[in-house]
């Protein structure tokens, strides 16, 4: 195996076909590992951070690698992270090595050995949403848990991702919602349509010049803003990449999204990433007064119908135990893995130590949130006490 380093943007952009087809040739064909979205989110977030991606060949073909960067932190003295691309802003799932089928021991292997030399200098490898399911990802874990045995720290995501294994048939899904769920969406649905014409699109048909970009990031600021989850400032950021990549991953084939509109106008949206055989359901919005018509559970509807027709065996909804979600017949959940290793340093201790500090504080948080009174816990959350 012959083992390389790219440390520039402008190197990883030259690799965008042949990391691609080695996405396609994967396990799990990811699209948070695909080319189009790890160059752009380190085109917008990358900021002062090292680029360090470890490419793996077999006779010149590229079998695998891993995107990493080093983003150096003070805790309070001075620290060299290593972390996996992606996997801060953007709300990335599934992130790991990237390994051809069948060549995921070897690749995982080959960029352990590579990361212990000195070509790339770090003192703690923090690889954040990984999928402990994954050969690859499964193989890291491995590894490396043997190397770190007494210093690494390994945590599941509170946050499962859920997923629907879907049958060949809408009608077949549709039944096993059961008589409840079906009459409350039907009649939800008769209910939009006495507001006005009602039709389903896509991105493309929607906007053929932007491709909907514009009416779905409007819905979705309505939502995230209208809830307090997001404020303007964020949005502002995350619009930025995500123009930039809605626009490649729609004209590429990576991803589409399914759009309700009422009277012509874009009333609710669902975007989604695409593997072979597979949805990726990755953000959603719809106009906030017509959430009495539940129209972004039709949209999620809409979309699971579509990719049934189109073939698709699976729609993965990424991270989120949210009840809507379960109202849609979810068939099975899986966790992410965030994975801490730490070389013999006092950096690297101080990381440790303070991952383990801020882990019992969140659960010491989940804890009062459970035995406290509601007021008495936004009363210790209020800035004015």
């Amino acid at each position: 195996m012959e083992v390389s380093l790219c440390t520039s943007s402008v190197g990883f952009d030259a690799l965008k076909d042949e990391w691609n087809e080695a996405v396609l040739a994967s396990e799990s064909a990811n699209p948070f590992l695909s080319h189009n979205w790890l160059s752009n989110w380190w085109r917008f977030f990358g900021g002062d951070k090292e680029l360090a991606i470890v490419l793996v060949r077999e006779n010149g073909l590229l079998v695998g690698g891993m995107a990493c960067y080093v983003a150096r932190v003070r805790i309070p003295v001075a620290c060299r992270v290593l972390r996996l691309c992606g996997d801060t802003d953007v709300s990335s799932e599934f992130l790991g090595p990237l390994a051809r089928h069948g060549y995921e021991r070897v690749v995982v292997q080959s960029v352990t050995d590579f990361l212990h030399g000195d070509a790339v200098l770090w003192d703690v490898f923090h690889a954040a949403d990984m999928d402990q399911d994954v050969g690859a990802a499964l193989q890291l874990l491995a590894v490396w848990g043997g190397l770190y045995e007494r210093r690494q720290l390994v945590e599941f995501n509170d946050n499962l991702c859920m997923y629907i294994d879907l049958p060949k048939r809408w009608e077949e899904y549709w039944d096993e919602l059961g008589k409840r769920k079906k009459r409350t969406f039907s009649r939800l649905d008769r209910r939009l349509q006495e507001e006005g014409e009602v039709t389903f699109c896509t991105a493309k048909e929607v906007d053929p010049a932007g491709l909907g970009f514009e009416a779905a990031w409007k819905l979705y600021g309505e939502v995230m803003l209208s809830t307090g989850r997001k404020n303007s400032e964020s949005l502002n950021k995350q619009s930025q990449f995500l123009e930039t990549f809605w626009r490649e991953s729609i004209l590429s084939g990576w991803a589409d999204a399914t759009f309700i509109l009422l009277q012509g106008r874009p009333v609710a949206f669902l975007y989604y990433l695409t593997n072979g055989k597979s949805y990726f359901l990755y953000k959603t919005g719809y106009d906030f007064e017509l959430s009495r018509f539940s129209v972004g559970a039709s949209v999620f509807l809409q979309t699971i119908r579509q990719g049934i027709e189109a073939g698709m065996e699976r729609v993965e909804f990424l991270r989120g135990g949210h009840d809507y979600k379960r109202s849609l017949r979810i068939t099975g959940e899986r966790a992410l893995v965030d994975a801490v290793y730490v070389k013999p340093s006092l950096p690297g201790r101080a990381y440790l130590v303070r991952r383990l500090a801020a882990k019992q504080y969140r659960a010491a948080k989940q804890f009062a949130k459970r035995i406290l009174p509601e007021k008495v816990v936004s009363f210790l959350k209020s800035p004015d006490r």
